[in-house]
């Protein structure tokens, strides 16, 4: 699928040379990640899209700060605020959430957690977000990590699809795959 987005949001992507010598462009991990945030209501990727960042966060540590700059880069404000809030309840570094505060526009307006669920929950006011599920905990010391919230054959076979996914060519792939892999794990 091919969707027509501004030339600002462009960007994050890497090039390689198929076998037959053609060019082919795809998407970095952190960018596909940041964009299943962003565009939530097209691909209805929300609350999907924090378990595969998760994953990959367990994975790969650097990819939270890469997360970051794809985020800050081409992110809007809820997108940011999303992320920002996910990194906090995982206990990310502070110079990576202070990245992601100092990019926030001064706002009293608070968004939901989970796109598409009743504003009603607990309040993050330090992220902008009303914590609509009650499965995710609020952040901060002394509440549990996100992590400890999924069952760890969960996030195993989470990071299995996202690292088999990444070694392909192609961001529509990546894309395909790990949304296909909550069908396939609840399946099984």
């Amino acid at each position: 699928m091919f969707i027509q987005v501004s030339d600002q949001r462009l960007g994050n992507v890497y090039t390689f040379e198929t076998p037959d010598g053609s060019r082919a462009v795809y998407c970095s991990k952190a960018r596909t990640l940041m964009d299943a945030v962003y565009d939530w209501s097209r691909f209805d990727s929300l609350p999907q899209a924090y378990e595969w960042i998760l994953a990959g966060i367990v994975e790969d540590p650097q990819l939270a700060g890469q997360l970051v700059d794809s985020t800050t880069k081409y992110g809007n404000q809820a997108t940011i605020r999303r992320i920002g809030y996910l990194l906090d309840t995982l206990d990310q570094p502070p110079r990576l959430l202070g990245k992601l505060q100092s990019a926030l526009n001064r706002s009293k307006a608070l968004i939901p957690w989970i796109a598409g669920n009743p504003k009603r929950g607990r309040v993050n006011r330090a992220w902008g977000v009303i914590v609509n599920d009650a499965k995710y905990p609020t952040g901060g010391s002394g509440r549990p990590h996100l992590r400890q919230l999924l069952p760890t054959d969960r996030i195993n076979f989470l990071q299995r699809k996202l690292t088999s996914c990444c070694d392909r060519s192609s961001s529509w792939c990546f894309r395909k795959v790990t949304w296909q892999a909550d069908a396939d794990f609840y399946r099984h």
